[in-house]
């Protein structure tokens, strides 16, 4: 039997430190997260612990839904998106645990 793959939170912020791909991922995790009507609106409205905080919804969803249309950041952006992504290691590594087979 294949043993299962567990991430730590300090794993993924070191991912999310020096790897584009791990953050726009996690950056888009955290988002599926938000509720539909925190999506339509770019902020958050539930406290419940998952998704964005409200200091964070908006920024980080234009960055993502740039990202999205244009298929790039600047690195400005690459670092802005770093800065605020690096709270989110614990949820990020709770999503990736739950996602392992």
């Amino acid at each position: 039997m294949a043993e299962v793959r567990e991430y730590t939170k300090d794993e993924i912020k070191e991912k999310i430190l020096v790897d584009n791909r791990w953050l726009i991922r996690g950056a888009q995790a955290i988002w599926d997260r938000q509720t539909v009507q925190e999506k339509a609106s770019e902020v958050t409205i539930d406290s419940n612990g998952v998704g964005f905080n409200g200091v964070d919804a908006g920024f980080c969803t234009s960055l993502l839904l740039q990202y999205q249309t244009r298929g790039s950041l600047s690195d400005r952006q690459w670092e802005c998106l770093r800065k605020c992504m690096v709270k989110y290691s614990g949820q990020l590594a709770q999503i990736a645990n739950s996602k392992a087979v």
